[in-house]
């Protein structure tokens, strides 16, 4: 089936009575148009139920927006869950496509057995300087160590005697997957990092800090004022992304099973041009490889 228009709403939903209260909860009166309108918004039976772990709901209901081409009377239910939930809901047949923010562990990938599990999307950390900091690559062990909290200053990196000054991005927005997962393994990150809500927004505080260092998610445009540094010798080029040459990566997998149409047109919407436009915005990297 083909998709032209999605109503969509972002639901956290924890368990069935859960569902059933939100079905209960009728929007109050409004214009007649915008009753119309809310009535779907809170329609539970969906064309398309998607449980989503990848966070960012702002950048599904663009996608979803994006994909609506055909049917009118489809709607498009977001279920934002944890990812253990989220792989039950989908594997009991509650939700008709799953969203995943980093690779099937074994384990999850026996849960998902006989899905058809789909790479859509590149998530980065980039890690950033003032153009007048003389370092141009780091490794691995020293980022852990500075986003920890064990090291504070320049000193060890050869640079100064000055304090680092830290900018990132929010918890859970694209860039800081990587960094928690690749870089802290889970560790805590220190509380000393100033954090924002996009890619851009660190870019400008780096740019006019010579003693910041930041992260964030891929930008199509560096300020020259920010240098990008290589980690592990390898600069965070889009091409690197791609390939997994660049070692601070996290891919983004879309699952649906064989047989539901509406989630396979989905997913080949979401590796589009034109949901790649999105994903860019949004600090991520569309992929389009098999």
């Amino acid at each position: 089936m083909n998709l032209h228009s999605v109503l969509l709403t972002a639901l956290t939903v924890l368990c069935a009575a859960g569902l059933n209260a939100a079905e209960n909860n009728k929007a109050p009166e409004a214009a007649p148009s915008a009753t119309k309108l809310l009535d779907a918004y809170n329609k539970i039976e969906a064309g398309l139920v998607i449980a989503n772990t990848a966070g960012e709901s702002e950048l599904i209901q663009q996608i979803a927006m994006t994909a609506a081409k055909s049917d009118p009377k489809l709607t498009v239910t977001v279920e934002k869950l944890s990812r253990e939930d989220a792989i039950k809901n989908f594997s009991s047949g509650k939700a008709g496509l799953l969203l995943l923010r980093r690779e099937p562990s074994p384990r999850e990938r026996q849960a998902l057995s006989g899905a058809v599990i789909v790479s859509y999307a590149a998530e980065p950390t980039l890690i950033v300087v003032n153009s007048a900091n003389d370092l141009s690559e780091i490794k691995t062990e020293m980022l852990k160590k500075i986003f920890s909290g064990e090291v504070a200053s320049w000193k060890p990196l050869g640079v100064s005697d000055y304090m680092i000054h830290l900018f990132g991005t929010e918890k859970n927005s694209p860039g800081t997957g990587p960094l928690n997962d690749k870089v802290l393994n889970g560790g805590k990150l220190t509380s000393r990092i100033f954090s924002v809500s996009s890619s851009p927004e660190v870019m400008q505080l780096v740019s006019t800090n010579n003693h910041a260092m930041g992260f964030c998610g891929f930008v199509d445009t560096v300020p020259e004022t920010v240098k990008l540094l290589k980690v592990d010798g390898i600069a965070p080029a889009e091409s690197n992304i791609l390939t997994g040459k660049y070692g601070l990566v996290n891919t983004y997998y879309a699952c649906f099973k064989n047989g539901n149409e509406i989630a396979r047109a989905f997913v080949e919407t979401l590796r589009s041009p034109e949901v790649g436009a999105i994903l860019k915005s949004h600090g991520l990297i569309s992929k389009t490889d098999k």
